[in-house]
């Protein structure tokens, strides 16, 4: 998937302007890069469109542990918006990272997160 067909995802999945997604998506997979180890980092990032995956590999994979719920935050912290639209902004970030990689490389990062991050993957805001 191309950088601009992954934001438009992004975009009408969020229901934001195309600066809103750009900047949802940079951040969300920036901090999911946080979350992974650093094999599984830059085997994502390898994946995604150039911009994408730079925002993946600039966090080295620390593998740094941390809930869902405390994933959205640092999104919310990093765009400086509230709780519920970053949720809704990863919600929409995570279904499109998931129609732009390989099966196979969803179910390796699937492996690295706790089972709470199953919902924010489903791609749907919860209100």
């Amino acid at each position: 998937m191309k950088y601009d067909e992954f934001v438009k995802h992004v975009r009408e999945r969020a229901e934001v302007t195309r600066e809103d997604a750009q900047s949802a998506a940079l951040s969300a997979l920036a901090v999911l890069g946080e979350r992974l180890e650093a094999g599984e980092a830059t085997d994502l990032a390898s994946q995604l469109p150039k911009e994408l995956g730079e925002a993946v590999a600039r966090s080295h994979g620390t593998g740094e542990t941390f809930s869902a719920s405390d994933f959205v935050e640092r999104v919310a912290d990093r765009e400086g918006i509230a709780p519920n639209d970053a949720d809704k902004r990863v919600r929409a970030v995570l279904a499109t990272l998931q129609d732009a990689v390989t099966g196979g490389q969803m179910e390796d990062v699937l492996t690295q997160l706790p089972t709470d991050y199953l919902e924010l993957m489903s791609g749907t805001h919860r209100r």
